[in-house]
């Protein structure tokens, strides 16, 4: 899978690349599969809040959260650059 990254702020970002144009929450589903299989890696129950769906996960490296809402699609998110160097290697 193909990704891109980002900063905002205090986070870093770590997305799939869309390029075709698939429903971001196939892509949410698919993220999420492809970390639960891994067994370094747990994640908690999915979080529906109103405006996004949001699930708390934890690696070796420090906790992240994958989120999908309707502004920025589906999104891995963490304060730690390590933990999205050890995602992003995991998913390509």
């Amino acid at each position: 899978m193909k990704t891109y990254r980002d900063i905002q702020g205090e986070l870093f970002i770590l997305g799939p690349c869309n390029f075709n144009r698939e429903d971001e929450r196939v892509l949410f589903h698919i993220i999420l599969k492809s970390l639960g299989d891994h067994q370094g890696i747990t994640l908690e129950k999915v979080r529906s809040l109103p405006y996004c769906d949001i699930v708390d996960g934890h690696c070796e490296k420090g906790d992240f959260f994958v989120s999908i809402d309707l502004n920025d699609g589906c999104e891995i998110k963490s304060k730690n650059s390590d933990v999205i160097d050890f995602l992003e290697k995991l998913l390509h």
